[in-house]
């Protein structure tokens, strides 16, 4: 008996019960306190952190931003008294544990900023892992002498 488009859309409907325990199994990486800080004016670059966490290890694999002209991880370093930074190829994250990208540690650098970052605003910032989807974060810019996200 030949198939008819009818019969093939049967066919496939018939398999979708059997995709959907996959798809919601993908794992999800949760995004906790995201904050940047605020810029000095005239200030071309910024930095946004967070609190990463998820039931199922992964890896933070890369970051992009529609406010600014690159995005990327970075490590704050020490070298004989000068701090500096130093590019991170990923970041992993442990099941079950938190991972904080921080001021002097690892954050998202945001370099060639298309805008200013003042306290009230957002930035948006997409974080591409290993394992699990996209996750699209706005992150409340605190004002330029903060520390820590607000309490």
């Amino acid at each position: 008996m030949p198939s008819t488009p009818i019969s093939k859309l049967a066919a496939a409907l018939a398999l979708l019960p059997l995709a959907g325990p996959a798809i919601a199994q993908q794992p999800t990486v949760a995004v906790h306190d995201a904050w940047a800080r605020a810029t000095a004016p005239g200030q071309t670059d910024g930095a946004v952190y967070m609190t990463l966490s998820t039931p199922v290890s992964d890896s933070l694999m890369g970051v992009s931003s529609p406010d600014a002209g690159a995005a990327m991880l970075h490590r704050t370093t020490k070298t004989n008294g000068m701090t500096g930074m130093s590019d991170v190829d990923k970041v992993p994250i442990p099941a079950g544990r938190k991972v904080t990208l921080a001021p002097n540690g690892i954050h998202v650098m945001l370099m060639d900023l298309k805008h200013p970052l003042i306290p009230g605003q957002a930035v948006e910032v997409d974080l591409t892992f290993a394992n699990s989807a996209p996750v699209h974060v706005k992150a409340p810019v605190q004002p330029i002498t903060a520390l820590a996200p607000p309490a």
